[in-house]
């Protein structure tokens, strides 16, 4: 939101005058291309609008430029912005610390302004704008903040608190069945992400975020993720009046709760497809919650399906989310996982088929594989300090057995890596039965990124 409020430089250095409720200031855009001059200083764009509308204190201007005799060049210096045509100059000392100093472009298609020191509105066609880490593009938005007599938002300052206590973005047309898009690509030290999604809205009040969208996918390196409709809560530092994308992330990531029934994980690398029916992810203090009635991991030759897998582990504050193996090292530290049935079989690439069309079409995988074929049933598992504790139903032959196992837990992040060393394994009479046991998994947990060596299970992400 900050780096938005260069745009309206113009508008807030108005406030010169007295503030009352019924000031505002209306800028209708048809096209803006800014782009932050190579030596920092110098010849930084076009700026063309239609129509700008002013009342302030009695005061009232309008300026129409339907015949483009307004339409002007942007010129910038490090503390200062100007516009210049044939019957237009004006130009605005900027603060030493503005964010148009690290902006590199910013492009604005047929958008509209009204700021009033109760409210800021702010719709279009099209908003984007980069700096030296991320990209950002919006399409068919509108943005709505207000609310809050704390704030005057004819100010900068104003409309950055004014939104993060209060605003709303969703579809650019009210009741409209198009939902607004978001581009959003950033670079970090972990790997550059790519977001591209179909908004509904976005709603942030004093302590909270919640997200509707339709459709989304995550781009980030080696892996893709799809997902249909998901609804996102969560937390936001009510305190909060500037704008800090790291803190709201860490908080926002620290009280979160999702759904989204259609997700696949797409492994680019090992060429693994993974759908989650995602009934809840919630994480709430320092304890991930995770529930789902199907889901599915397909090669190309052969595909498991774990049938209401419910899981539960520590996730600290300082941990990120996005990083598997941080989140899996906090399970393996304290955590329990349970699931009613598995159920494998070897027709991977007719899964794989049926993946292309689950956003398109009402369908689940998940479904498609019977759980009547599962030969694993009532598994519950513990781990504790890098152990684990397993007990499980299984079918052998055609009869069926309770087992327990123990199994120590050796992790190597830097490599994707989870092995299992098998210690311990017993029937309910007592009978020790490793070998058997490891003929059973061989058998039933097969993929490209499963392999057995002796007692070892080891898991490759």
């Amino acid at each position: 939101m900050k780096k938005l409020v260069p745009i309206l430089c113009l508008a807030t250095s108005i406030n010169v005058f007295a503030v009352n409720s019924s000031n505002f200031i209306e800028i209708d855009i048809s096209k803006m291309d800014y782009k932050l001059p190579e030596k920092g200083s110098g010849d930084a764009g076009i700026l063309n609008f239609r129509q700008v509308n002013l009342s302030w204190d009695g005061m009232n201007i309008g300026i129409n430029n339907s015949n483009k005799i307004f339409d002007s060049k942007i010129f910038f210096r490090p503390r200062f912005i100007g516009f210049a045509g044939e019957h237009l100059n004006l130009g605005f000392q900027l603060e030493e610390e503005n964010a148009l100093k690290t902006i590199n472009t910013l492009n604005i298609q047929e958008s509209k302004f009204l700021i009033n020191p109760q409210f800021f509105s702010f719709n279009g066609k099209e908003f984007a704008m980069t700096d030296a880490s991320m990209k950002l593009k919006l399409k068919k938005f509108n943005l709505y903040c207000g609310g809050s007599a704390k704030y005057d938002l004819t100010t900068a300052d104003g409309i950055i608190a004014g939104c993060l206590m209060e605003s709303l973005i969703n579809a650019q047309e009210e009741n409209s069945l198009s939902a607004a898009e978001v581009e959003y690509y950033s670079v970090s030290e972990t790997g550059d992400m790519n977001l591209v999604s179909k908004l509904n809205n976005i709603e942030l009040s004093p302590a909270q975020i919640i997200a509707d969208t339709t459709r989304n996918t995550i781009d980030i390196p080696g892996y893709k993720i799809d997902t249909g409709a998901a609804k996102v809560a969560c937390a936001k530092d009510p305190e909060l009046k500037e704008l800090n994308s790291e803190k709201m992330t860490k908080d926002c990531l620290g009280d979160l709760e999702v759904v989204a029934r259609k997700i696949v994980f797409n492994d680019e690398k090992e060429e693994t497809k993974f759908f989650i029916d995602l009934e809840k992810l919630q994480i709430k203090d320092e304890r991930l919650i995770f529930k789902t009635p199907s889901t599915q991991i397909a090669d190309k030759e052969s595909v498991t399906t774990l049938f209401d897998t419910k899981v539960a582990c520590m996730k600290s504050f300082d941990s990120d989310l996005f990083d598997m193996q941080q989140v899996l090292a906090e399970c393996f530290k304290d955590g329990n996982l349970a699931i009613s049935k598995i159920a494998s079989n070897d027709d991977g690439k007719k899964y794989l088929d049926l993946y292309e069309g689950i956003f398109e079409n009402d369908l689940n995988p998940g479904q498609r594989q019977r759980s009547s074929d599962a030969d694993v049933k009532n598994i519950s598992v513990g781990f504790k300090n890098n152990k684990v504790f397993l007990s499980a139903d299984v079918k052998v032959l055609i009869k069926n057995f309770t087992i327990t196992v123990q199994a120590d837990v050796e992790h190597h992040p830097k490599d994707n890596t989870i092995i299992f060393h098998v210690t311990k394994t017993r029937l309910p009479f007592g009978i020790g039965w490793r070998k058997l046991l490891m003929y059973f998994l061989k058998k039933n947990l097969v993929g490209s990124f499963i392999t057995y060596e002796g007692n070892s299970i080891i898991i490759k992400m």
